[in-house]
C-alpha cells in the first residue's frame, strides 16, 4: 500500500493526525518533504514540463506521422 498524508514533526516525533490501517509494529517507508524542498520540487518539475513539450510538440515529427499506416 502507498499513501501520501500530512503530518507535524514535534519532539523529535512525527505525529499523524489520525491512525492508519496497519497492524501494529508494521514496517513502513518515510520519505521527509518540507515545505522549501516543495518549493524546489516544483521548479524542477515546471523545468522538466518545458523540455518535454519543446521535445515533442515540434513540426519534424509531422515527417514521421505522414508514413505511420493508418
Amino acid at each position: 500500500m502507498t499513501t501520501t498524508l500530512k503530518a507535524i514533526y514535534e519532539e523529535g516525533m512525527i505525529r499523524l493526525p489520525w491512525a492508519l490501517p496497519l497492524p501494529p509494529h508494521s514496517p513502513v517507508e518515510v520519505t521527509i518533504s518540507t515545505a522549501d524542498s516543495d518549493v524546489e520540487r516544483q521548479a524542477w518539475l515546471e523545468a522538466s514540463k518545458e523540455a518535454i513539450i519543446k521535445t515533442w510538440d515540434n513540426s519534424d515529427d509531422d515527417a514521421f506521422n505522414a508514413l505511420r499506416p493508418v
